[in-house]
């Protein structure tokens, strides 16, 4: 009899196990393969991003001259590229007017200081830009210069920094999603600014890339729309995971325009096969590196 009970017993035990390993393996096989695809979708996932931006600065300012801070991006050759600070009377850039003054940045420091000269200022608003290019639909950073309020030690009229609430503009940059295949790129330009028309576009590269020596792209795309805030996609990539990527934005064109045509699009510049399109007018950059295969699909905020 008791051999009996404790058979029944042993059998029951097994039937419950095998009815629980039942239930359980559906479970199993999805935490198993449902996690693995679920960290295939986050490998492209950011897990931290550094932006680089031109931004400028007013030092001082007289009754005809404007002392003019600048920092561009890294390993920037100003002078040898082209770039330029131009004013404007008014509050933004009227970007169909020619400026009061112009300058090229003399020096090849992507950094410093220069004075812009040859023209009378008013207690009116004025702005400066800074052109990435000699074509002033490169402009990627501006500052304002507000009504004069006050007398400075030589007579003339002085403010040391745009007044509060009116810091300087930048061309920026940010990842609005992103996965292994595809990235929505967020940007912002100068209000006023027509991307599309001027030929901006965004490419992105492997590593930490500098775009004054720069390669082919793994990918690029020129932005579709005259509005100077939007985003751009990017498809058919193949990121990796904990990989160091760098994504930067041109204000003007891969490759000029010629024969009367209009500018070829970023594309058909860099698989032409001739000269390397030009990677000079850089106005932003973002260099991110992806997350590991469990990490996190949303992108960090830059530093």
């Amino acid at each position: 009899m008791l051999f009996f009970f404790r058979t029944h017993y042993n059998l029951r035990r097994s039937s419950e196990a095998l009815t629980m390993t039942k239930l359980l393996f559906p479970i199993l096989l999805f935490m198993t393969y449902g996690c693995t695809a679920h960290a295939n979708v986050g490998i492209g996932a950011v897990a931290a991003s550094d932006e680089f931006v031109i931004k400028l600065s007013v030092l001082n300012v007289t009754s005809d001259t404007a002392t003019i801070g600048y920092r561009s991006l890294p390993a920037n050759r100003p002078k040898s590229y082209g770039d330029f600070l131009a004013i404007w009377q008014g509050r933004m850039i009227p970007w169909r007017a020619p400026p009061l003054a112009r300058i090229t940045i003399p020096q090849d420091t992507d950094s410093g200081s220069v004075v812009l000269s040859g023209f009378t200022l008013a207690n009116l608003d004025y702005v400066v830009g800074y052109g990435t290019g000699p074509a002033i639909s490169t402009i990627a950073a501006s500052v304002p210069i507000p009504p004069v309020t006050g007398e400075s030690a030589e007579g003339g009229t002085s403010t040391a920094n745009p007044a509060p609430g009116q810091p300087g503009s930048s061309v920026t940059m940010t990842l609005a999603s992103q996965t292994s295949e595809a990235l929505a790129v967020r940007y912002a330009t100068l209000p006023g600014y027509q991307p599309a028309s001027y030929g901006n576009w965004i490419g992105i590269w492997p590593g930490q890339m500098s775009p004054y020596n720069a390669f082919k792209p793994l990918a690029c795309a020129d932005v579709p729309s005259d509005a100077n805030l939007g985003t751009v996609a990017m498809n058919g990539l193949s990121l990796g995971a904990e990989e160091t990527y760098t994504l930067v934005y041109f204000t003007g064109p891969a490759a000029p325009a010629s024969d009367g045509k209009a500018a070829p699009g970023c594309a058909a510049a860099w698989s032409d096969g001739g000269q390397t399109p030009d990677t000079t007018q850089a106005a932003a950059m973002l260099v991110f590196q992806t997350a590991s295969r469990a990490g996190a699909q949303q992108p960090v905020p830059s530093k």
